[in-house]
């Protein structure tokens, strides 16, 4: 882990920041630094119905221990050189007060649209998925936006244990809030034995797309699925839910999941979907260091977020 030094040298404060970019306050600094990403912490795990901890996320990713050149070696670009990124700090997500911790989020996530900024939001619980998806729509034309979601779980539940706002009813309030179409959302990597068939009729009617996790990584079906939403919108916000990946691959989860993607099928997923859309956001949530082990889960979230970003700078430096 590397300090890095606030812009004032008088103070000589020292925070980690993630992947050791430069750390900002407020959305003229973004803008000030002409960046195209800031990364932002939702220490939030208020709506997790399983493991919680995932508020300590942020935290284990930006002082993850794997820090590789910022050459990527499958697409060729110099990350550096082609996006500049910052980080935002974390959003403000009291313990126990969720419309503050959710409001906060999208405020947060709002400010960095505002300044030019991509946001790339590390969780925290799946429950911040949606303040991140309502701020993005707010500034973005609604009907062009699509969701990806990765994930082992469906996330469609109307509630659980009477909470609306639990990470397992993301994408119902996504749909039900009028944020996103059904028809402009594409699961990738659903498996195990939820949810029911009631869940997954409603889901149905509502014109959501699917694939297992064995059909998304056969390229004849992820192929025409990410094509077919290509052809319905021109930007994504995407998802990552790290219990997508099998608990070899990602002990320390909310909810761990076995017969999930291997490390590597993920990240072609990734680029695979790179190469197809822009994106308006990004997140990479359910890291719960506490049941992580030899730092696995936290170096992988921190590769996720790279790879995802290593394939917006790929577009971007054609």
């Amino acid at each position: 882990m590397t300090n890095v030094y606030s812009k004032s040298t008088s103070d000589w404060q020292c925070r980690p920041t993630f992947w050791n970019r430069p750390g900002v306050d407020t959305g003229d600094e973004i803008a000030e630094l002409g960046a195209g990403v800031a990364m932002i912490g939702a220490p939030w795990d208020g709506g997790s119905s399983f493991r919680p901890g995932a508020r300590f996320g942020p935290r284990a990713v930006r002082s993850a221990v794997f820090n590789p050149s910022t050459h990527h070696f499958h697409s060729g670009v110099v990350l550096k050189e082609v996006l500049k990124i910052v980080d935002f700090g974390d959003a403000y997500c009291p313990v126990g007060q969720p419309d503050l911790a959710l409001s906060s989020i999208a405020r947060k996530v709002g400010t960095a649209l505002a300044a030019g900024a991509m946001p790339l939001l590390i969780g925290g619980d799946h429950s911040v998925t949606v303040p991140a998806v309502r701020a993005v729509v707010q500034s973005e034309d609604q009907d062009q936006i699509g969701v990806i979601q990765i994930d082992a779980h469906a996330d469609t539940d109307a509630e659980i244990d009477g909470d609306p706002l639990s990470h397992g009813c993301v994408i119902r309030r996504l749909v039900e809030d009028d944020l996103i179409a059904g028809d402009n959302i594409l699961q990738l990597g659903l498996r195990g034995f939820w949810p029911p068939a009631s869940q997954m009729e409603w889901a149905k009617s509502h014109g959501i797309s699917w694939l297992s996790v064995d059909q998304a990584v056969d390229e004849g079906l992820l192929v025409p699925a990410l094509d077919a939403l290509r052809r319905k919108v021109s930007k994504v916000y995407l998802t990552v839910d790290l219990d997508s990946l099998d608990p070899a691959f990602a002990p320390g989860v909310g909810t761990p999941e076995p017969g999930g993607f291997s490390t590597r099928e993920l990240f072609r997923i990734i680029r695979s979907i790179c190469a197809r859309f822009q994106f308006v956001g990004v997140d990479v949530v359910e890291l719960v260091p506490a049941h992580d082990v030899a730092d696995i889960s936290a170096n992988t979230a921190l590769r996720t977020a790279l790879e995802i970003l290593a394939g917006i700078a790929s577009r971007r430096g054609a």
